[in-house]
């Protein structure tokens, strides 16, 4: 397994933006503890998708790497539905979101299965990688999770259609980008995918624009408390 420039240019970039960000969450006071939690979460399943992009990337023509690409397979294909529940507690950390774990757990059930009876995908000996019936459930899962997540953005802001832009624009781009991946062929030349990109991207936006929000919410409830102390005063 050789290094080549072409991973080099792909994977440093991205990786380098994630392990930024990971710094500026932990020095973040603005976040609270839940949503800095889920955050964390978020970049470090992001981190290790990296990884396992790399390494199919590497895998994908190694003929003795069959059981290697079958266990990294399982591995990305569980966890990118966990980040898209993780999200929801950005967005609203007041509710369980029962339904999104349900449906995580469903299609980590399918792909754990998998490891022993082909439902989902296969690959042979040859290293050839094929798809079952249950074949697209991570996508399925993952896109219903994104559509619940665009509703629950809009519920919650309502009231600030404003505050809704950048994740709204965020969950459409990762959207569209799972589309295009599922319909168009995967470019063996590249060891990130455009849903990768795009994820790292969109988490880079997600927490300028919570950052932002929590930052303007202090300064409103700072301006509030120190006008409550001038009313008193003057009594």
């Amino acid at each position: 397994m050789n290094l080549d420039w072409t991973v080099v240019e792909y994977v440093v970039p991205p990786l380098f933006l994630l392990l930024g960000l990971v710094c500026f969450v932990l020095a973040d006071r603005y976040i609270n503890r839940t949503k800095k939690r889920m955050l964390l979460l978020v970049l470090i399943f992001l981190i290790t998708l990296v990884g396992q992009n790399v390494l199919d990337y590497y895998v994908a023509n190694d003929t003795s790497a069959a059981t290697v690409r079958r266990l990294n397979s399982t591995y990305g294909y569980i966890v990118y539905p966990l980040i898209m529940v993780s999200l929801h507690y950005l967005i609203d950390e007041s509710k369980k979101h029962i339904l999104p774990w349900i449906l995580a757990a469903a299609n980590a059930a399918v792909y754990v299965i998998t490891l022993f009876t082909p439902i989902a995908f296969l690959v042979t000996d040859s290293n050839r990688f094929v798809r079952k019936s249950l074949g697209y459930a991570s996508h399925i899962i993952s896109a219903l999770l994104l559509i619940n997540l665009l509703v629950l953005t809009v519920r919650t802001y309502v009231k600030n259609k404003k505050q809704a832009v950048v994740p709204i624009l965020c969950v459409v781009l990762i959207l569209g980008c799972m589309i295009l991946q599922t319909l168009l062929p995967q470019n063996q030349n590249a060891p990130l995918s455009y849903l990768m990109m795009a994820n790292v991207v969109c988490c880079v936006f997600f927490y300028i624009w919570l950052h932002r929000h929590l930052v303007e919410e202090y300064e409103k409830n700072t301006l509030a408390q120190q006008h409550l102390r001038i009313m008193i005063s003057q009594l």
